[in-house]
């Protein structure tokens, strides 16, 4: 009986864990992510790489300036750049584009052979 007891209640934690999981999806521009800002679109799914970080790559994305994306995790939370804006990249050539993003520090990044920073264009500031 004893073992029965401790067998349910490793089967109820292993459950409770399992349920806890953090899901981060990508959400973005339609062109990136197939879909607009769509928090729930599990086809843009993070893979958890096991050591804090999540990634996700899309294939052969094609080249285009002002790509937007944030990291969701279980819908309810959006992390963008450190001042809580969308990340933008250009990709000058079609490539695969990784985003990984560290649960941690709540960072983005993003790779590829033909991902390039965005540079925004000012021409003045107003105080």
């Amino acid at each position: 009986m004893k073992k029965i007891l401790l067998m349910l209640v490793a089967l109820i934690a292993t459950s409770f864990s399992a349920m806890a999981e953090d899901i981060y999806i990508v959400a973005g521009s339609e062109e990136l992510c197939g879909t607009a800002w769509d928090c729930t679109d599990l086809n843009n799914k993070m893979t958890d790489n096991g050591d804090g970080t999540y990634s996700k790559t899309f294939t052969n994305v094609a080249a285009m300036n002002g790509y937007q994306f944030k990291v969701t995790k279980n819908g309810t939370e959006w992390y963008g750049d450190e001042a809580g804006n969308n990340i933008t990249f250009n990709v000058t050539t079609a490539c695969d584009v990784t985003i990984t993003f560290n649960a941690t520090t709540f960072k983005s990044t993003v790779t590829g052979t033909g991902v390039q920073a965005y540079v925004f264009n000012v021409e003045k500031v107003i105080a």
